[in-house]
């Protein structure tokens, strides 16, 4: 089964079923037989009779007229939908709509009928879409405020522009961005509709007939209109579907565009309509894209999970569980559904996902019960009774079916609960492999957390048991130090699943800001308490509580920093990201909510000032044996200023002389001599800081940007002459040239652009640099000397053009305009503006 799901598959062509949507609804018949176009034998006959009918909207009674537009709308087909542009029978409609005034009633009716046509006539109303009564009606539609046409519209719309999207060899991630967000409203609607009406879709046997959303209708008979449904068509969703999936295959080929957003938004929109129209994916283009995936690794990541944080999800994965899905929709053959279910979570909570039914098979229930991904398994799952068992207890506590008598009974043994938690969790080693206890331990206790009912508004100071907050130290504490735990999520999904749990726990904490500082600073900090710390400052429900949050931060930001930062005690790579990422939570939510100037400008002193003060001790030291933690908090100083634009404008607006002058002294020739890995990394937070791209204002003119998103020319000359004065070192390991060649062309790189600081690099450089670069990379052998001298040629072309074209005292004359004797404050006043700036248009 393996095999078959994940190496070259025959994918299963998957036919969407075409409704009868004209025979849902009950037809409304018109008493007028000059108006009967369904009786019409040819072509002149049913002209006539839009003619006639166009006379009798023009003349009739509101009552009839409302009869009229009804037969005709609920009984034109595909084949006539030219011959009604062609009368201007829509035109007169269309007046009809807005000058007659109609009652709430009869527009909740037009709005399903109009819904029903438009899913009927849909390709010549694509096809005429830009004809002026097309353009009329959809006004019309819109002033008339049909929520269920409007929505239709926006979607074939949105069809239209990204089949234009991807046809076009000029097509830019900034216009799909605006595609995929329109379309995550229209989808979003849809998947409400689909929640509510889940629940009476779970049997079995009967499940492929209701499986398309669009025949969940209440009876017409009775003017029950509140329940129809209006999610997409097939002919759209196969479209759209088709253009998502090679949208994932052509987002490799963007690079000077922000992509996070981009990505996030495809991956939502990708696994909504999964949950919606799965068939909608079995289209030969679709396939044809999927059979282009050649690794045998189980990577996908399972639908709900990935919809609720697609933030984090591979592209690929998001491809492996459109296969998962094709392979299981319409499967019902029990064996092969277990066995498919088997492979991995993913195809487990698919199956599941989609026929729910297994799980009451015989001794199939232990099986579904231990799925990994809870909140897939907890929309399928029923329980009689409150189970004993950890992990069916975080399943149903995420149960749709959970009710009030539920919880009360529950809270009668929350102490029992609370208390199996924090022993299942203590019993583990260290470096457990127990992903389920892990994440259904965080599930438990986010979960009581979330319920617990304290009135912060009225009450800040309200207190949160301190135990909750005890136990989930205790869960991250294991959650880090298991070796299935990555901060960034890698080819195993459970890696990703244990993150989504952290990451909801974190969730829940940030509704209760003063219970969580007053114990998290003070228990001994450890890199999952402080990975936890900067969940919840990056946490969704921080703005539920912004008020208290800002107050509680500049009231303790001295024991946050100290908090946080105390790991970089212990130098590993994961304490230095973890502190990093942390430091730079803090950063940005203290610019966003507009803490005191006085306090951002001590947070974003702090790190330079531990950089002083190591460089100091390290010199005074011998610099070959006391690298190592030298080299750990460089390691965190390169993530903090590559991962935050506000970092490094901080740094090069206000870094101070200082701040350079300890680069320096570490990349100066006698430390590069016996330490490259420490010159390196000095390198690289030079390459770091001289990033243009990295930047809060792209948009600004280029002659401002010299001054805020380039260093100073004194830096930078003074970083030159001391790389020209670069030693062979001859007594260095090979692999230690190759990591400095490697970061002083990845420096050569970042001062590439722009042109002005390209061409003053070039006038001031010597090229035995260059060269001397070059017989590093060849000593040090595969594969640095083929990285170094593939970017070395596009770096030299760079300087060459930029030599040529430029004037290479425009980066002084420039930068000179702000030397002045206030020059700090001007600086300072600059580096508060721009982050004023830019959150207020991120915000818009």
């Amino acid at each position: 089964m393996h095999d078959i799901l994940f190496i070259n598959p025959p994918h299963p062509e998957i036919k969407n079923v075409v409704y009868p949507y004209k025979n849902i609804y009950m037809r409304k018949i018109s008493q007028f037989d000059d108006v009967l176009f369904t009786r019409a034998e040819n072509h002149d006959e049913l002209l006539k009779s839009f003619h006639s009918m166009i006379n009798r909207l023009k003349q009739e009674q509101y009552d009839i007229k409302c009869a009229l537009i009804s037969y005709l709308i609920t009984n034109i087909e595909e084949s006539m939908f030219q011959f009604l542009l062609t009368s201007n029978l829509l035109d007169c409609v269309t007046s009809v709509l807005l000058f007659q005034r109609l009652d709430d009633t009869q527009k909740e009716i037009f709005d399903i009928q109009f819904h029903l046509f438009l899913n009927r006539c849909i390709k010549p109303f694509m096809k005429f879409l830009n004809d002026e009564q097309i353009f009329a009606f959809e006004k019309a539609l819109i002033n008339l405020n049909f929520e269920k046409c409007q929505n239709l519209l926006q979607a074939i719309f949105i069809s239209v522009r990204l089949t234009q999207w991807v046809s076009n060899p000029y097509r830019s991630p900034q216009s799909l961005q605006i595609f995929l967000k329109s379309l995550k409203k229209v989808l979003s609607k849809s998947l409400l509709i689909f929640q509510q009406y889940s629940r009476d879709l779970m049997n079995f046997e009967n499940y492929h007939k209701f499986k398309n959303f669009n025949t969940i209708l209440k009876n017409p008979e009775n003017d029950d209109y509140k329940n129809y449904d209006c999610s997409l068509p097939n002919l759209l969703a196969v479209e759209i579907s088709r253009c998502l999936v090679i949208s994932v295959f052509l987002f490799d080929s963007f690079s000077s565009y922000d992509l996070s957003k981009v990505r996030s938004n495809l991956i939502s929109c990708i696994t909504t309509l999964l949950m919606l129209s799965p068939s909608s994916f079995g289209n030969s283009s679709t396939i044809e894209c999927l059979h282009k995936i050649r690794t045998s690794k189980k990577l996908a990541i399972p639908l709900i999970d990935s919809n609720e944080h697609p933030n984090r999800v591979p592209l690929i994965s998001i491809l492996q569980l459109i296969r998962l899905s094709l392979f299981s929709i319409h499967n019902y053959d029990q064996f092969i559904l277990l066995d498919i279910a088997s492979v991995s979570p993913a195809s487990q909570s698919t199956v599941l996902m989609f026929h729910p039914k297994l799980y009451e098979l015989d001794k199939k229930q232990h099986f579904f019960n231990r799925c990994l991904s809870i909140d897939s398994a907890a929309k399928y799952i029923k329980f009689g009774k409150t189970p004993k068992d950890l992990i069916e207890l975080a399943i149903f506590l995420r149960s749709p079916e959970l009710t009030p008598a539920h919880l009360n009974v529950l809270t009668k043994d929350l102490n029992k609960i609370v208390f199996i938690v924090y022993n299942s969790v203590k019993r583990l080693h260290r470096s457990t492999t127990d992903a389920r206890i892990l994440i259904a331990s965080a599930k438990i206790i986010s979960f009581f957390i979330s319920f617990t009912d304290i009135d912060l508004i009225h009450n800040p100071t309200a207190q949160l048991p301190r135990t909750y907050v005890y136990i989930s130290e205790k869960i991250c504490d294991s959650i880090v130090s298991s070796p299935l735990f990555s901060l960034i999520p890698n080819s195993k999904p459970i890696s990703f699943l244990l993150l989504s749990a952290f990451e909801e726990l974190a969730d829940s904490l940030a509704l209760h800001p003063f219970s969580f500082l007053s114990v998290i600073t003070n228990t001994n900090p450890t890199p999952g308490r402080v990975l936890l710390l900067s969940y919840v400052i990056k946490s969704k429900n921080f703005e539920k509580l912004v008020f208290i949050w800002k107050e509680m931060i500049k009231f303790n930001l001295g024991k946050i920093i100290s908090f946080g930062l105390s790991i970089l005690k212990v130098p590993s790579v994961i304490t230095c990201n973890i502190a990093a990422d942390f430091f730079i939570a803090l950063v940005e939510i203290a610019c966003r909510y507009q803490i005191p100037q006085d306090n951002i400008f001590q947070l974003c002193q702090t790190p330079l000032l531990m950089l002083n003060n190591l460089v100091i001790r390290l010199l005074e030291l011998d610099p070959i044996h006391n690298s190592i933690s030298m080299i750990n908090f460089l390691c965190f100083l390169h993530r903090l200023i590559s991962k935050s634009k506000i970092m490094k404008s901080f740094i090069l607006l206000t870094g101070g002389i200082k701040f350079n002058e300890k680069l320096i002294s570490l990349i100066k020739s006698d430390i590069s001599a016996i330490s490259g890995k420490l010159s390196a990394k000095a390198i690289q937070i030079i390459a770091a800081v001289s990033d243009y791209n990295n930047t809060l204002q792209p948009k600004v003119l280029a002659a401002q940007r010299l001054i805020f998103d380039v260093p100073h020319h004194y830096w930078i000359r003074d970083w030159i002459h001391e790389l020209n004065q670069t030693s062979e070192c001859e007594f260095l390991p090979k692999h230690e040239r190759g990591i400095f060649a490697l970061a002083a062309t990845e420096l050569l790189i970042a001062w590439s652009e722009p042109p002005p600081l390209a061409a003053f690099v070039s006038k001031n450089l010597n090229t035995d640099f260059v060269h001397k670069i070059e017989n590093f990379a060849k000593d040090a052998g595969n594969p640095f000397d083929y990285a170094v001298f593939k970017m070395l040629g596009k770096v030299k072309e760079k300087y060459a053009v930029a030599e040529a074209e430029e004037n290479q005292d425009d980066l002084i004359n420039t930068q000179l305009k702000f030397q002045s004797q206030n020059a700090c404050k001007t600086l300072q006043g600059m580096f508060f503006k721009i982050i004023s700036n830019s959150f207020t248009k991120n915000e818009d």
